[in-house]
């Protein structure tokens, strides 16, 4: 009997259904309901009128995922969620570098802030009239001069704080950030908080090879550009979080609690060192800059 009354109801809506022509159109337009796939069309920033591969200023809303796909909607990763919003910079990465080699690029650093989306502090550089957000290296202060250097000499320059230079004027032991991987193309490498890599050795092929915190060696050409100093915000490592709320403020919700630290139980696993980075035979990437770091 019950069978039979459901078989009636839902041959009642379905005749209702189509007589409206309500089949006809999607779910989320029918019933008002705002799906992930509605919000598929939408940008990730909010102002749509930016060129985004253009420097500007003005900092972008952040749409939020809360950990869930654009597409399907679908939680993807359960430890996002929540947080305090949040605005993007549009970090420069790209060198300031003079067209001639005897020629040295000058910026000023007008102010040195901290930055929500990312572990380092980020400086406003302003040249002639223009001004760009890059990252700011550790003990830069308001109102610095930072020179960038095209040419390399028969002589390994003294490389100063802040300053930018190809990585084939250095001297060996420079501890160096914001590496690039093929000149031009702006840094790629060592951009955190703290981060850094060190000049090894260079080659007789014209190439440079820097060694990274990570025992990785990465080989270069010598004319790829580099900031000398690590990135600033060194002590981001050594912050206390103190309760759970405040991962919660970063939008990190907490994980199951199933993944505990390993002990020295099952012995020590020994793995083989990495290969070398080889960015010398690597076609460099065609796009644009800021697609190259922020897709």
């Amino acid at each position: 009997m019950a069978s039979l009354l459901c078989k009636r109801l839902l041959s009642t809506v379905c005749k209702v259904v189509s007589e409206n022509g309500l089949s006809q159109q999607p779910f989320y337009q029918r019933y008002g309901i705002h799906t992930a796939a509605v919000l598929e069309s939408k940008h990730r920033y909010s102002d749509k009128n930016i060129d985004l591969n253009k420097n500007t200023l003005r900092p972008q809303k952040l749409f939020k995922s809360g950990g869930r796909d654009p597409e399907t909607g679908r939680v993807i990763y359960k430890r996002i969620g929540g947080g305090h919003k949040q605005s993007l910079r549009l970090i420069s990465y790209e060198y300031n570098v003079p067209e001639s080699k005897a020629d040295i690029g000058y910026e000023k650093i007008i102010k040195v802030r901290k930055d929500p989306c990312r572990t380092a502090h980020i400086a406003i550089a302003a040249t002639g009239n223009r001004k760009r957000y890059i990252l700011a290296s550790d003990g830069m202060q308001d109102g610095d001069i930072i020179r960038t250097h095209a040419n390399i000499p028969d002589l390994p320059v003294t490389p100063e704080l802040g300053n930018q230079y190809p990585v084939g004027s250095l001297p060996v032991g420079t501890i160096v950030h914001n590496i690039e991987r093929w000149p031009g193309k702006g840094g790629r490498v060592a951009r955190a908080a703290g981060s850094s890599g060190m000049i090894t050795r260079k080659l007789d092929d014209n190439s440079v090879v820097i060694s990274m915190p990570s025992k990785r060696e990465m080989r270069v050409d010598q004319y790829s550009m580099a900031t000398i100093g690590k990135v600033s915000n060194v002590g981001h490592q050594d912050v206390i979080i103190g309760k759970a709320g405040r991962n919660r403020w970063k939008g990190i919700r907490p994980s199951s609690g199933l993944k505990q630290k390993k002990s020295g139980y099952h012995g020590r696993k020994l793995n083989k060192p990495r290969a070398m980075a080889n960015f010398i035979k690597i076609q460099a990437p065609t796009s644009t800059l800021f697609k190259q770091n922020h897709d």
